[in-house]
C-alpha cells in the first residue's frame, strides 16, 4: 500500500515518490514532498499570482522520468482542493481547473503537477486580463545575452509609454516581460497592443527580432511571442517549477540581474530559495500595487 500523508489538510499519496532523480536535479534527489516544501517556502510570493485563476497543469505523475501531459479541465477523482470554474467557451461553457487557495497548489503537486500555467485573467472576470505577457523566445544560434538586451530594450520602450514591466526567467531558454494591468481592457485590445510593439521591434531590428511564429525563420532571431495574451491562453506562473532537467524554476528577477552573468538554466529550486533567503526581499516588489492601463498615450508611443 502506498504511504499517505496529510499536508495542510490535503491528502498526499506517496510523498516520497521521486519527481527528479539526482542526475536530473544537479545531484540532489527531489521527491513529491520536496516540491511541496519548496512551494511552502515561496508561498507568500506565488499565492497572489495563481489563486483565483484558471490554471493549466503539466502533470508528470511518475516524475520527470515518466510520461507527462497537459490538463486544463478537471477529471473525476481530482482532489477537492483543486477548484472548478465553469467558464464560457466555444462549446458554450466548460469546467476548467482553477486554484482558490494555496492548498490547490499542494493538491496539484500531489497528483504530479510539475508546472503551473496561468490564464491572464481571473475566474471572477475571465474576459478582463490583468496581465500582458511578452515571451522573448530565442531561435537557434541566439546568445542569451541578446535575450537580456531584448528585455532591457522592450522594458525601456514600455516605460517610456507609461507602463511598468517585470522580468522573469521561464525555466526554458527565454525571458518573459509581464505588465500588470487594471481590469479595464478586453483581450483583443491587450493582444493588439502587444502585437504592435512586436511589429515595431521586428521592423526596427529585422536582424535581431521577428514577430512571426515560423520556426523556419526563427534561426538567429528572437521571436517576440504575444500569443499568450488571448482568452484561455496560458503562461508559466512566476515561481512555478519546470519539468526540465536541472529542476529549473520560472524565476522573477530584478532588472539589475540582467547585467549579471547568468544563463537560462541557472535558476533552480536550490539556488532560487537560497537567493530569496539571502536577500530577504521580493524581486517583484510593487507588482500588485502597480495600477496602470493602456492609455491613448501608451498607444501613441508605439
Amino acid at each position: 500500500m502506498p504511504t499517505v500523508s496529510m499536508i495542510d489538510g490535503v491528502r498526499i499519496t506517496s510523498p516520497d515518490r521521486v519527481y527528479f532523480t539526482a542526475a536530473q536535479a544537479g545531484g540532489v534527489t527531489l521527491t513529491k514532498a520536496d516540491l511541496i516544501a519548496y512551494y511552502y517556502t515561496v508561498r507568500e510570493l506565488i499565492e497572489p499570482h495563481v489563486v483565483g485563476r484558471p490554471v493549466m497543469l503539466l502533470r508528470c505523475p511518475e516524475g520527470l522520468s515518466g510520461a507527462c501531459f497537459y490538463q486544463k479541465h478537471p477529471a473525476p477523482g481530482m482532489p477537492p482542493e483543486i477548484a472548478r470554474a465553469r467558464l464560457a467557451d466555444r462549446s458554450g461553457s466548460s469546467e476548467y481547473i482553477a486554484f482558490d487557495s494555496f492548498r490547490s497548489i499542494v493538491a496539484a503537486v500531489g497528483i504530479g503537477a510539475l508546472e503551473l500555467h496561468i490564464w491572464a485573467s481571473r475566474v471572477d472576470r475571465p474576459d478582463r486580463p490583468d496581465r500582458m505577457v511578452f515571451d522573448l523566445d530565442p531561435g537557434e544560434d541566439v546568445r542569451f545575452s541578446w535575450v537580456k538586451e531584448a528585455a532591457l530594450e522592450l522594458g525601456e520602450y514600455l516605460e517610456e509609454a507609461g507602463l511598468t514591466s517585470f522580468v522573469m526567467t521561464t525555466g526554458g531558454k527565454g525571458l518573459h516581460l509581464v505588465v500588470p494591468l487594471v481590469r479595464r481592457h478586453e483581450f483583443g485590445e491587450v493582444r493588439d497592443y502587444a502585437r504592435a510593439w512586436a511589429r515595431r521591434l521586428a521592423h526596427e531590428r529585422p536582424d535581431r527580432y521577428i514577430d512571426h511564429p515560423s520556426k523556419a525563420r526563427r534561426n538567429g532571431h528572437i521571436y517576440i511571442d504575444v500569443l499568450r495574451n488571448g482568452r484561455g491562453a496560458t503562461a508559466i506562473c512566476p515561481l512555478s517549477t519546470r519539468a526540465r532537467s536541472g529542476a529549473r524554476v520560472a524565476a522573477p528577477i530584478d532588472w539589475e540581474a540582467l547585467d549579471t552573468d547568468f544563463g537560462p538554466e541557472d535558476w533552480t529550486l536550490a539556488n532560487l530559495v537560497g537567493e530569496l533567503s539571502r536577500t530577504g526581499r521580493n524581486p517583484w516588489a510593487g507588482y500588485f500595487e502597480t495600477r496602470q492601463q493602456i492609455t491613448r498615450e501608451a498607444w501613441a508611443a508605439v
